[in-house]
């Protein structure tokens, strides 16, 4: 995974962030996307930023793992449709 973000440019720290997110996350929730996919959902305390209102949060689904910022809305809604599983 680290060598996949060294190549498309992202920083040393944004790398360390996700894999810092997936081994002490938060919270993780169970989540399902629109087409009924589920995905593992690990919600951190990394803010970006840019925008400080937003949160790192990182999907893994099979082998594939995404990471996004998100504002309190946005995760609150995943929350509230997914299954908790786990809470720090």
């Amino acid at each position: 995974m680290a060598k996949h973000f060294a190549e498309t440019g992202l920083s040393e720290k944004y790398v360390d962030e996700i894999i810092d997110g997936i081994e002490n996350p938060k919270e993780i929730y169970s989540t399902k996307d629109i087409n009924g996919a589920i995905s593992r959902c690990y919600f951190t305390d990394y803010i970006d930023q840019t925008n400080p209102q937003k949160k790192l949060c990182i999907f893994a689904r099979n082998d594939i793992i995404t990471a996004y910022h998100m504002d309190n809305s946005k995760i609150k809604r995943l929350q509230k449709g997914g299954r908790f599983i786990w809470k720090k």
